[in-house]
Parts: C-alpha cells; sequence; structure tokens
C-alpha cells in the first residue's frame, strides 16, 4: 500500500482541502489510511514526518501496513481532501507495537493552522477505532508528546453532522445479531462502566497526583494534577523517573506546554467544545466489518495524562462479562471503592506483559484509584496508583506563567 509523493504535490493537496468548506446538509463521513495505494480513498492524502517510518506485513492493522516513530519532534498527517469541517475523529489502534501514552492529535485549518483536538493514551487503548477528539480539520495529524513508548499511524475516520453519503463506513454499527456484542450484560458491571465513562462529568473540579509505572514501554512517571472540566481549564506536571519534566497549562482558548529544564515551551490554540446534542455518547459496538468501535467523552479540561485517573474510559472498554468480575468494595483514600478482577484479551496480555489485573474504582464518581496487572509469574506488569485527591474544592487550575526572554518556541519550528 505504500506510496511516495514529493512534498510539493502534498502542500498543494492539501490547500485544496482546505478550499472548499463542506455543507452538512451534504457531509459524508471520510476514512484515509496511511500509505494508500493509488486511486485508493480517492479523498484521503499523508503527509509523513521524517521520524515515521513504513512497516509493513502487519496483520492487526487496518489495511497490513502502518507508521511508527519514537521521534519526539515528528507528526505524521492525513490530508482530508476536498473538505474542511467540524466533525468527530477516531483512529484505528490495534498494533502491539503502538505504546505511546499520550499521542497527541491536531487538526489543522487554514484559518488556525494547527490546533489540539485530544490525546490518546495508546498503550492501553482496546483494539479497534478509538475516539480521538472533535474540531474544525481539513487534515488530522499525530504527534509523540511523551517520552515512552512508540507513536503509530494507522487508518483514521472523520464523522460528519449530518446525513452520510456514504452507504456503509467504518463507524456504521452492525445489525443486530451479525457480530458479538460489546455491551455487558451483568448489570453491576454495566453500572460500575457507565460511571467510568461519566468519571469527568461528576465533579466540578480535582486536584491530586498519582503514580503511574507500565513495564512493556518504559513509562515510569509521577503527575500532578489541578483541573476544572466546567471551566475547560487545566494544570499537569508529569515528572518522569528519568529526569524529564513536563509542565500543561489549559484555558478554554488555548494550552501551552512547557519544559522547564530547556527553556522550551510549545503553544496552541484548543478546539471548541461540541455542541450538547453533537457529544459523542461513551459506548462500544461492532461496525459492518465486526471491528469494535469505542467512542468516549472528550476531555474538556485540556490536561493531557489525567484521563487514566479522572476519565478512565480505556479501562472501563477492558470490562467483560466472561472475563471480569466485582471482588467488593473496600475502602481506599478514605472512600468507598468497587475492586474488579479481570483477564486481560489475548492482545492487549501479549502487548502489556500481563495477563490478569485488579481496578480499584471510586463508587461515587467512577474515578480510577488503583490498577495492578501481573504476568503469569505473578510479576507486576504495571501500576496506576493515586497518592492523593481532592474533588469539589474551589481549586482554580494555575495559568500558565510568564516565561523569560530567550525561551524556545518548539511550535514556531513546527
Amino acid at each position: 500500500m505504500r506510496t511516495n509523493r514529493s512534498t510539493a504535490r502534498l502542500a498543494g493537496a492539501l490547500f485544496a482541502a482546505l478550499l472548499l468548506p463542506v455543507s452538512f446538509a451534504h457531509a459524508a463521513n471520510q476514512y484515509c489510511d496511511n500509505d494508500r495505494d493509488p486511486g485508493q480513498y480517492p479523498s484521503c492524502g499523508n503527509v509523513a514526518g521524517a521520524g515515521f517510518y513504513y512497516r509493513s506485513g502487519q496483520p492487526s492493522d487496518y489495511h497490513g501496513d502502518d507508521r511508527l516513530s519514537t521521534t519526539q519532534s515528528s507528526s505524521y498527517g492525513w490530508v482530508f481532501l476536498g473538505t474542511v469541517a467540524a466533525g468527530h475523529h477516531y483512529a484505528y489502534l490495534a498494533n502491539n507495537a503502538f505504546t505511546d501514552p499520550r499521542a497527541e492529535y491536531q487538526a489543522w485549518d487554514l484559518g488556525s493552522g494547527f490546533y489540539s483536538i485530544g490525546y490518546v493514551n495508546q498503550n492501553t487503548a482496546p483494539s479497534g477505532w478509538n475516539y480521538v477528539g472533535y474540531g474544525t480539520s481539513g487534515a488530522l495529524y499525530v504527534r509523540r508528546s511523551s517520552g515512552s513508548g512508540a507513536t503509530g499511524a494507522d487508518a483514521v475516520m472523520r464523522q460528519y453532522a449530518g446525513p452520510s453519503a456514504q452507504a456503509s463506513t467504518p463507524l456504521t454499527p452492525a445489525p443486530a445479531g451479525r457480530c458479538p456484542s460489546l455491551a455487558l450484560r451483568d448489570p453491576a458491571l454495566a453500572e460500575l462502566q457507565n460511571k467510568m465513562f461519566d468519571a469527568a462529568r461528576s465533579y466540578r473540579d480535582a486536584a491530586g497526583s498519582y503514580a503511574i509505572v507500565f513495564n512493556n514501554n518504559g513509562q515510569r512517571e509521577r503527575i500532578e494534577f489541578e483541573v476544572s472540566p466546567a471551566r475547560r481549564s487545566g494544570f499537569v506536571r508529569i515528572a518522569g523517573a528519568d529526569g524529564r519534566l513536563t509542565e500543561h497549562y489549559a484555558d478554554a482558548e488555548s494550552q501551552t506546554t512547557v519544559l522547564p529544564l530547556h527553556s522550551a515551551y510549545r503553544s496552541s490554540r484548543r478546539a471548541a467544545a461540541p455542541d450538547a446534542e453533537q457529544a459523542p455518547a461513551a459506548h462500544a459496538y461492532r461496525n459492518t466489518a465486526c471491528q469494535a468501535v469505542y467512542a468516549s467523552q472528550p476531555d474538556a479540561s485540556g490536561a493531557p495524562g489525567t484521563a487514566d485517573v479522572l476519565a478512565p474510559a480505556n479501562y472501563a472498554f477492558w470490562l467483560s462479562d466472561e472475563d471480569s468480575r466485582i471482588l467488593g468494595r473496600p475502602s481506599l483514600l478514605g472512600r468507598e471503592a468497587v475492586l474488579v478482577e479481570g483477564r486481560h484479551d489475548e492482545a492487549m496480555a501479549r502487548k502489556l506483559g500481563a495477563q490478569r489485573y485488579r481496578m480499584w474504582v471510586d463508587a461515587a464518581t467512577g474515578i480510577l484509584l488503583k490498577l495492578e496487572g501481573r504476568n503469569a509469574r505473578g510479576g507486576r506488569a504495571y501500576l496506576i496508583e493515586v497518592e492523593r485527591l481532592r474533588l469539589d474544592s474551589g481549586v482554580s487550575p494555575r495559568a500558565r506563567p510568564t516565561l523569560a526572554k530567550g525561551w524556545i518556541d518548539l511550535g514556531a519550528a513546527r
């Protein structure tokens, strides 16, 4: 499926894509693969940064190939030729090598340039189509924003408001009975999953910290956070065991990532929040090809790294009737928790190096308080553990500090 395009041709295609704003009344869902064959997806183009190398012979990918990067300064793009419109974006994530815990997805349009629409933990995302975020785009890009794991690029999908011009797309639900259902039958598990889906709506503001360790991608971090979904604002400090330090500041309009040890920063506009009636309902289902589709609530606070605890949809999708059971309701951090034990499916077990997991979920809010995975020998494969948590205390996330003259603007160098 690999094709080569000149930089000039791609730039021209991108410019053409942005000249034709889409009419919602005639909008079409568009999907685009990496390195597609000539003639395949004629409304799609690709822009590959030097750090994203091509891989074929990948049976778990959408069409058997992908792009992968461990380079911090590189990105990979999918260009939606002929249209620019507001919509929901999905990425196909099913490869064991996709292990970036904070892959940043950015939209691009002629008026705003690059701006962030969401972060996805590719390491723990379930296999299938995963929700990325909402925004107006003529192109979608992914870049590596963490110092752990590898960032993957496979197929993507953009879903518009209005009727689809295509009879069937990767987001079209399968007719009842055609594919195994992803809906939980156990009422207690289903109730817990829904609470985890809605966790970010259960509080006005939150402050605290947690430790996160995953052996498979080398992630070892302590994360402090102050977030307010109601204000669409957040502050996060991520300290890596390797000495890396990153701070994120977000308000309703913009976000800034600061690297204090390198006197560097990157700022961008934030995507506008979708209208209430356009917001995706968190759920999982099968499409007409029986592929899994995972829709989740967008991150209102704009605080990368906090979703593992404050909006734990990835882990809610792990729950299954066959392999999960509720063990009890112990106390943790002075809060009542629901303790669940489960077994990973084959793909996730192979990726994370863990067969079984236990998760402690706050009974009142659906916030993840602790998650632990063990391998077949009983060794710990990963751990997420909240150290402190304060909800609805009136915290106002701190604003970006004034940066000294001479700091490097990483966004300007893009």
